[in-house]
This record gives structure tokens, sequence and C-alpha cells, in this order.
């Protein structure tokens, strides 16, 4: 019997997201793909809120870019650029 071979996410915790984290993750991504593996998300965690915003500028969307846990105050003055972002997100805490 043959079974899917799903991995949900890869995800790369960096203290200051790099446009060679994208590399990173794609090659990752590449080498469980090879070996039969799915990969559903592709995810970068940065509490850089700039660099954040700024990979997601550059980007085509298809990185799902997280700032981390926020607190109440920061994620309602961070929701309007992530509104507008391609695809950032936090966790309010």
């Amino acid at each position: 019997m043959d079974y899917q071979k799903i991995v949900r996410t890869i995800c790369l915790f960096r203290a200051r997201p790099a446009a060679a984290d994208r590399a990173r993750l794609a090659g990752l991504a590449a080498r469980l793909e090879n070996q039969g593996f799915e990969i559903q998300t592709q995810r970068l965690c940065s509490p850089d809120v700039e660099g954040i915003f700024q990979m997601d500028a550059a980007g085509d969307g298809g990185l799902f870019l997280s700032l981390g846990r926020r607190g109440p105050q920061e994620a309602a003055e961070l929701l309007p650029r992530v509104l507008a972002a391609k695809n950032v997100a936090f966790n309010l805490d």
C-alpha cells in the first residue's frame, strides 16, 4: 500500500531575516521533495518587523512570513500593515 508523505510546514526561525533565507527554505523543501514528500507550507518567523515587511514587499506572497507573538497594543498597531501585506501574520498573545 502506498502512503502519501506530507510535511505540513518547513519553518525557519531567524532573529533578522535575509534574502538567503528564501533559498535555504527552498533547498530544504527540494531535498524533502526528492525523497517523495509533499511540502504544504514554507514559513519564515522573525521578530524583526521591518525585515519581515521588506521580505514580503520583495517576494511574490508564496512564502508565509510570521512576526511571532505580539501583545494586543502592538497587534493593533501592526494590523493595517499586515492587512496590506501579501503574506504576513502574527499570533496575538
